[in-house]
């Protein structure tokens, strides 16, 4: 099936839950899908919100179609909203080694070396303040616990809005 047909097949059977989608039809629309949204994005976000809903249910019904064809049931779809947050997955990380392994040592003196590497950033996004002001509210955040490092101007001033960045010691702990 050719690009063209597969999303026209797509968008026809948009609640169309039964049957089956061929691996072709699935992924043409799936890339459509994907290019309509990043052109959406571009232009603004209310175009994207317009275009993300206009293939939801056609997606899923598709989705569901393509499961059917490889023996599953559609509602394997669900799957998708469990969320992922809090699962750690393999990897190395030195917080499971021995307190004396040299990579946990290493990443230690590196934490040490360079403090704003491993914390939570925090931002401040001032707009239209002269130097004196910016100077004043600057001197005022430094002040606030938990930083690990002063603000420092992020980017260059642009349209008289400057953003500064910190680091949090730990984002659980702040307070304001």
């Amino acid at each position: 099936m050719d690009f063209q047909t597969a999303v026209k097949t797509c968008f026809q059977k948009y609640t169309d839950f039964s049957g089956r989608a061929s691996r072709s039809e699935f992924w043409w629309f799936i890339l459509a899908e994907v290019v309509v949204l990043i052109v959406a994005s571009l232009i603004h976000q209310i175009v994207y919100l317009i275009a993300a809903l206009g293939f939801l249910l056609p997606v899923l019904a598709a989705g569901s179609r393509r499961l059917h064809d490889i023996g599953k049931s559609g509602w394997f779809q669900l799957l998708m909203i469990i969320p992922l947050t809090g699962i750690k997955f393999g990897g190395i990380n030195e917080t499971y080694l021995p307190p004396d392994s040299p990579t946990r040592v290493a990443q230690a003196q590196f934490d040490e070396l360079f403090p704003g590497n491993r914390t939570e950033p925090v931002r401040l996004v001032i707009e239209g303040a002269d130097n004196t002001t910016l100077g004043q509210i600057s001197k005022t955040a430094n002040a606030a616990p938990g930083l690990v490092e002063k603000f420092t101007p992020e980017v260059a001033t642009k349209d008289g809005v400057n953003v500064l960045k910190a680091g949090l010691t730990e984002r659980n702990e702040a307070r304001p």
